[in-house]
């Protein structure tokens, strides 16, 4: 099934943009702070602000709903925007390769499952 192959596409791209943010927000840690420690703490911290949005749609992807990924979609491209306006340095390339993937996913996704339910 063509739905099926585009949500484990959407999945792994979903999955993987929150490893790049994490592996991007560490690689860019705030230079006040001090120790190993305070940077990872303050790592995590702000890799969980960007994600925030994102964890809204988990409910949604476990279901495979058609809705959720629409929505997931949009939120791509305001990532998409965010990244792009911030200039995220090195890592800025991957995410936006990956959110772009997960747009495209997103988007096949919802056509091809709407088509099944109506079948």
């Amino acid at each position: 099934m063509k739905s099926n192959r585009a949500w484990w596409a959407m999945v792994i791209c979903y999955l993987g943009l929150f490893g790049l943010l994490l592996a991007g927000t560490y690689a860019s840690a705030p230079e006040h702070v001090k120790g190993d420690e305070d940077i990872l703490g303050a790592t995590l911290m702000f890799w969980l602000v960007k994600c925030i949005p994102l964890l809204l749609f988990i409910p949604g992807i476990i279901k495979k709903s058609h809705y959720a990924a629409s929505w997931l979609a949009y939120m791509a491209m305001f990532y998409f925007v965010v990244i792009i306006a911030t200039g995220a340095g090195t890592w800025m390339w991957l995410q936006v390769l990956t959110i772009a993937l997960m747009f495209i996913a997103s988007l096949m996704f919802t056509r091809w499952k709407k088509a099944e339910e109506q079948a």
